[in-house]
């Protein structure tokens, strides 16, 4: 038995052997048993998939951020590369914990949780990959469109559609989105007092560069349950780093509260926030190159709704 983190797994040693023709010595015994001895690890398996999946395969792409709440309903916390638990007062109350590399730091870890770290994980790859969520980036036509700006204290109802923002554009106030896809040339930044909101469920934001809704900024969106996009809350295709921890915790107006997945592949995701509640389907998501986590977070896993 190796023990790893709170957890005890398995390891099995197998002796292989085959037959081989003795030619000097056939006539006396025949054949000689040839084994050879290893060690292999079982790794064991979990029922509840990963709600929080970091790709990085080197350096630490799951990051507790100082001491956050991360809560973790029916799923669990994945990371390719290293995974850090954050400070002492941190707690990952979740199903497991796996880490393809090691898990570091002096966060607690529920004690009924699933851990294991290095020879008894494997690589996840990005499940999504195969998904071409980003080609409008490159193949859309944003001339003359319009941007997602807002101004302060204003609000703004938007329609589903493509948008070119420029270095400028801000949401400072409310901007309210209908239902349906808005492809984004450009980075989406919401204003410490602005808010995105979806008009109704079945909102998805595919944007060609990074998200910024940091400070006490709102968003409010749960994606659509068919089509292109199902499941799909906010794609970001950007390198930097992208940030989504508003006003978590804070009044209905400014928290970040989102049904579905955020899907940073090439970039770094900074997050604090839930998933909205009482809507039919209570599930959150994230699949990012490195995920921190500050503050408090709450998964949840009921995704049965999202075809995707």
């Amino acid at each position: 038995l190796a023990t790893v983190g709170s957890s005890s797994q398995t390891r099995v040693d197998v002796e292989a052997k085959q037959d081989h023709e003795n030619l000097i010595g056939q006539m006396f015994v025949g054949s000689t048993v040839i084994g050879s001895t290893g060690a292999a690890a079982l790794v064991g398996t979990t029922s509840s998939p990963a709600c929080v999946l970091g790709l990085a395969s080197t350096g630490t792409s799951i990051n507790l951020n100082g001491n956050p709440t991360v809560e973790l309903e029916g799923c669990s916390v994945k990371s390719n590369g290293d995974l850090d638990t954050g400070g002492s007062s941190a707690l990952l109350n979740v199903d497991g914990v796996y880490a393809d590399s090691t898990i570091t730091g002096n966060g607690q870890i529920a004690a009924d949780a699933d851990v294991k770290s290095g020879a008894f994980v494997d690589e996840t790859a990005d499940p999504y990959a195969s998904f071409d969520y980003f080609s409008v980036c490159t193949s859309g036509n944003f001339n003359g469109r319009p941007q997602l700006d807002v101004g302060n204290n204003a609000t703004v109802t938007f329609s589903a559609g493509s948008y070119l923002n420029n270095s400028s554009s801000k949401i400072l106030g409310t901007a309210r989105l209908s239902p349906g896809v808005y492809y984004v040339k450009g980075d989406v930044t919401v204003g410490s007092q602005g808010s995105l909101r979806g008009t109704g469920d079945g909102v998805t934001l595919v944007i060609c560069g990074n998200i910024d809704a940091s400070g006490t900024a709102g968003i409010d969106i749960v994606a659509p349950t068919s089509g292109s996009y199902a499941g799909v809350a906010i794609a970001a295709n950007g390198t930097g780093t992208s940030k989504i921890n508003g006003g978590a915790g804070s009044t209905s107006a400014n928290e970040i509260s989102i049904n579905g997945l955020i899907y940073v592949p090439n970039g770094n995701l900074d997050f604090a926030g839930h998933a909205e509640s009482g809507s039919a389907n209570e599930c959150l998501q994230i699949v990012a190159n490195v995920v921190t986590i500050s503050g408090t977070s709450d998964f949840a896993n009921d995704c049965s709704g999202y075809s995707n």
